[in-house]
């Protein structure tokens, strides 16, 4: 299993806003463009003591932890010591409804596990699994999808290029400007691809008009302009999101602000059991 970063900060921020975006709009088609294993053991890393550890304990003193969607859909999971990748949250909130689910990964494995758990849960004929490369797959989809389809995009590196020169920003911006609603995360190790990222979106996001763009990151305070000084799996990280309920978009900064408060004093601890300062803070970048 290729795939290291389940649990850590990177998918609390993802996830915890995911789970309540679906859970709130009006979801007919989802879409994933990297779908990833159904669910991963958690196998107390630095980066999951620091991400999912640190959540869950907090969690039990804040009603608001508690009571958010995304801690009622992995809750069973962590009580098995697991932790359920993104379209087993998303199915947790939209099984029982009316939606079909489309899901991108060039791994087969990780494809087949989310396969079975379909066929568990009754819902296989609404699941297609297309096992290639999802930029150049995903901007063959957009055409087929409305306004009621969501894409969820999760590759990362957002300006990587495949051997077509397509981006997955470049999917991203096309589903946006056909109303499709979309929720795009991307991460960063400095402040350097952190700035570099910043100026690419704004300006390519100027180019769709008449769409609600909004973007939101979580970057650790120690974070640096050139290096990285420890890696709890992600220094800093973005939702970019497009076509949201204005309810969605609130939702999403009132989670960076919960996060702010609840990493107030974290403390991140390496494998060679140095501390650092795991305090993070909010940049909006993007509010429409």
């Amino acid at each position: 299993m290729a795939y290291r970063h389940y649990g850590n900060i990177g998918d609390i921020w993802k996830h915890l806003s995911l789970c309540d975006i679906v859970s709130g709009e009006e979801v007919k088609t989802y879409v994933e463009t990297n779908s990833a294993y159904f669910d991963y053991k958690l196998e107390n890393t630095p980066g999951q003591q620091y991400g999912i550890g640190h959540f869950s304990r907090k969690a039990a003193s804040n009603k608001k932890l508690r009571e958010s969607e995304y801690f009622r859909v992995i809750s069973p999971y962590l009580s098995k010591g697991r932790y359920p990748g993104s379209f087993a949250q998303v199915i947790s909130i939209l099984n029982g409804k009316d939606c079909n689910y489309i899901c991108f990964d060039t791994d087969r494995t990780a494809l087949e596990s989310l396969r079975a758990n379909a066929a568990q849960l009754d819902i296989s004929g609404r699941l297609d699994t297309r096992n290639t490369d999802s930029i150049g797959g995903f901007l063959k989809l957009v055409p087929e999808l409305d306004e009621k389809s969501f894409v969820h995009i999760d590759p990362y590196l957002i300006n990587q290029e495949d051997d077509n020169g397509d981006t997955y920003l470049k999917g991203f911006l096309k589903a946006a400007q056909k109303g499709i609603m979309c929720l795009m995360w991307y991460g960063f190790m400095t402040l350097r691809e952190k700035k570099k990222l910043n100026r690419l979106i704004g300006k390519e996001t100027i180019r769709v008009k008449g769409r609600k763009i909004s973007c939101t990151e979580i970057i650790l305070r120690s974070i640096m302009e050139n290096s990285v000084p420890f890696s709890p799996g992600i220094m800093g990280c973005g939702i970019l999101t497009a076509n949201l309920h204005n309810i969605s978009i609130n939702k999403i900064s009132e989670h960076a602000d919960l996060l702010v408060n609840i990493y107030s004093g974290a403390v991140f601890t390496d494998k060679d059991s140095i501390a650092h300062s795991g305090e993070v803070y909010v940049d909006k970048i993007l509010q429409e």
